[in-house]
């Protein structure tokens, strides 16, 4: 019973290691026989494909991330903007109406503006604290800081696809 254990775990331990070294699956460890070893590798095989299928669906491709969360949020963020521009205050009605959506995609579009795959660098990080406070001087109808932070936001966004400026056109915004 002992050595069917360890054979057992060996084996456990080979269709693992061939799980994470995902097309290196071709070889076979010693201690199996030729017909142990026919016998497992088309598992090997379907670990490897099923591996590398998880792996590339986790791969996040920046480039069409920012263009699509750019084609989605900024025309709420830059018609917030003019909205505000074009009233030289911080209104009621904006604030019931329009500011946690445009909030709601500044964090958004600031959360696909990554410089790193990682979900939390530095520049989403930096643009998701310009949004919270861009609310809270919209809140206080503070119109020149508020005004200020959205300035602040836009060129914060990393050089690159995001790029955008307050007079884009929006049917423009992001190439096909």
């Amino acid at each position: 019973p002992w050595r069917m254990r360890r054979q057992t775990r060996l084996a456990f331990a080979l269709i693992t290691l061939s799980l994470v070294l995902g097309p290196c699956t071709t070889w076979a460890a010693g201690p199996f026989t030729l017909s142990r070893r026919r016998s497992i590798q088309p598992l090997l095989l379907l670990g490897s494909s099923v591996l590398s299928e998880a792996a590339r669906a986790e791969t996040i491709d920046l480039y069409s991330l920012v263009l699509r969360k750019k084609k989605k949020c900024l025309p709420t963020i830059v018609a917030g903007y003019k909205t505000l521009k074009n009233a030289g205050e911080v209104t009621d009605d904006f604030i019931e109406t329009k500011l946690t959506k445009m909030v709601k995609y500044m964090r958004e579009f600031g959360d696909a503006n990554r410089v790193t795959p990682e979900y939390e660098d530095d520049v989403v990080k930096r643009l998701k604290k310009e949004a919270n406070t861009f609310k809270a001087y919209a809140i206080d109808k503070e119109y020149s800081k508020a005004m200020k932070t959205l300035e602040k936001y836009r060129k914060d966004v990393p050089f690159g696809v995001g790029v955008f400026e307050w007079d884009d056109e929006m049917a423009t915004l992001a190439p096909e």
